[in-house]
């Protein structure tokens, strides 16, 4: 996945970075609760993420990236369509035990990556 931003300083709005953050994650469920059409599923897992960033708005614009880790739990519902398609709805946290800054010198931080992030998504799944 990969999921550019912009963000900057609250008191100095022309200042601050953009992001690109590139993720992937590995994920092992298991049905908890199944049932005949299909089952809610508990899944633990990790997220790899590469987060990227450029400044903008100051004299020496700087880049910097980082290799960040993750913890990730969800729960997923699964609802089979036919025996090899099914429609899922993850609910999840990822927790991460290294959240670096982006700090511009002279300027200050700009960009705090958070301990803990939740999601939600939906989406097919083919099985073969």
């Amino acid at each position: 996945v990969y999921q550019p931003r912009d963000v900057s300083r609250a008191d100095q709005p022309r200042i601050g970075a953009e992001l690109r953050l590139y993720s992937g994650e590995l994920l092992g469920c298991f049905a908890a609760v199944p049932f005949a059409l299909g089952a809610v599923e508990l899944c633990p897992g990790f997220q790899l993420e590469y987060l990227r960033v450029e400044s903008h708005g100051v004299s020496n614009p700087d880049r910097a990236s980082v290799l960040m880790g993750a913890g990730v739990g969800a729960v997923r519902g699964r609802l089979r369509a036919t025996s090899w398609l099914s429609a899922m709805l993850d609910a999840g946290v990822a927790v991460r035990p290294f959240q670096p800054n982006f700090v511009l010198v002279g300027v200050g931080k700009v960009f705090e990556v958070p301990l803990v992030s939740p999601f939600a998504r939906t989406g097919l799944a083919v099985e073969f």
